[in-house]
C-alpha cells in the first residue's frame, strides 16, 4: 500500500528556483515538473514491490485525487 504520493515535497532552494524559472517562462510548474516527478516516484515505489516476472502483488492507491482531479489520468497513464 502506498499511503500517499506527494506532488510538491519539501521545497528546496534548487527546486524553488526550477519552479520559478518554469513560471517565468510562462509554463505551469505543477504540470511541467511536479506532476511528472510524482508519477516517477509512484512508479519507483510500485517497482520496488514487484521485482521479477514471478512476483505477484496488489498496488492500492487510496488517494482520491487520482479520480477527482484532472491530472489523475496522467498518473494512471504513467503506471
Amino acid at each position: 500500500m502506498v499511503p500517499r504520493w506527494d506532488c510538491h515535497g519539501g521545497v528546496a532552494t534548487l527546486l524553488a528556483a526550477r519552479l520559478d524559472r518554469l513560471k517565468a517562462d510562462g509554463g505551469n510548474p505543477f504540470m511541467a515538473w511536479q506532476l511528472p516527478q510524482a508519477a516517477i516516484s509512484l512508479k519507483q515505489g510500485a517497482g520496488r514491490l514487484i521485482r521479477t516476472e514471478t512476483d505477484r502483488g496488489v498496488l492500492a492507491i487510496c488517494d482520491p485525487r487520482l479520480t477527482d482531479k484532472p491530472y489523475g489520468k496522467r498518473i494512471w497513464q504513467s503506471l
